[in-house]
């Protein structure tokens, strides 16, 4: 079975943790108790195959910072929550998104951002539909809108996440095989040869031949 690491990221009280635990466990709880670090599984159908997803939720909390590194480090997926109904979770999208440039172990990971908390009235949210779909496009990362007390939403976001690493996957082999490409055409012109030669790093092109 497939297995993919997930890191939901977020301030605090975006409703993360409500989040995680309505999708695992089908539980919604209304009282906000202040996460620190921790994680669960779940084996989730995707095209017609099971993949292991371990959903590693985090601190929202700046006290608890030094611990999102290394959960960041552990995965290859993320998740980054803001709440409807607060404005500094959305503006804290960019400090997530540095986080994840600055401790990604993997080149272009699935990002998505989350619009969490669409249960609540219309006059109580803070960011515009607009303001949503520009943040989306500048990060070019997919945006799901959800509520805890939504399980279509909440499986729209696991979609959402698996559609996008499929996407980056195929990106990457794309780049490897034009990176593996344009390697072969230099050796075969011999630029490599002279660069080195010109450099000093070998005295004959017969010493490559050697190693």
């Amino acid at each position: 079975m497939k297995r993919m690491q997930i890191c939901v990221l977020g301030l605090g009280k975006t409703g993360k943790s409500s989040l995680i635990r309505s999708f695992v466990e089908g539980v919604f709880d209304q009282e906000y108790v202040p996460t620190i670090e921790g994680g669960v599984c779940k084996s989730f159908s995707f095209r017609n195959e099971m993949i292991r997803l371990s959903i590693n939720d985090t601190a929202g909390s700046k006290e608890f910072n030094h611990l999102v590194p290394d959960t960041i480090k552990q995965s290859n997926a993320f998740i980054i929550v803001y709440s409807l109904d607060d404005r500094e979770s959305f503006d804290s999208i960019q400090y997530y998104k540095d986080l994840i440039n600055q401790y990604k172990t993997i080149s272009m990971p699935a990002i998505i951002l989350v619009a969490n908390k669409t249960d609540l009235p219309e006059e109580l949210h803070q960011i515009s539909k607009f303001e949503r779909e520009q943040i989306s496009k500048y990060y070019q990362a997919p945006y799901v809108e959800s509520s805890s007390t939504n399980s279509q939403s909440l499986y729209n976001i696991f979609i959402a996440l698996l559609e996008e690493n499929e996407t980056k996957n195929k990106i990457r082999i794309i780049k490897k095989k034009e990176y593996e490409r344009r390697i072969k055409i230099l050796n075969q012109n011999g630029i490599i040869f002279k660069m080195l030669h010109k450099m000093k790093i070998l005295n004959t092109t017969n010493e490559i031949l050697k190693i």
